[in-house]
């Protein structure tokens, strides 16, 4: 492979932080109310690392999730639906 593909690649793996991810979570709930993990996925899923598989993507998800749920910031109102605190 090129040091341009290489480039392209790194850049294609590489993710954002974890912080960055969940201010797009709180800022999706705050514009739209509550939300199903489905319309959560779409949004962060396509974003994270082209390296991690489709499983270790959603569990990236779920943790994103779980952390804003025990920090305080989001609750589950029902099954699989999510709402800002």
């Amino acid at each position: 492979m090129d040091n341009e593909g290489l480039k392209a690649e790194y850049i294609a793996n590489r993710s954002f932080d974890d912080q960055h991810f969940k201010d797009m979570i709180l800022e999706y709930l705050k514009k739209f109310g509550k939300t199903k993990r489905k319309s959560i996925d779409g949004l962060i899923l396509p974003k994270l690392s082209a390296a991690l598989s489709a499983e270790q993507k959603k569990n990236k998800v779920t943790n994103f999730l779980s952390s804003l749920r025990m920090e305080g910031k989001i609750k589950s109102i029902s099954y699989a639906t999510w709402e800002i605190v």
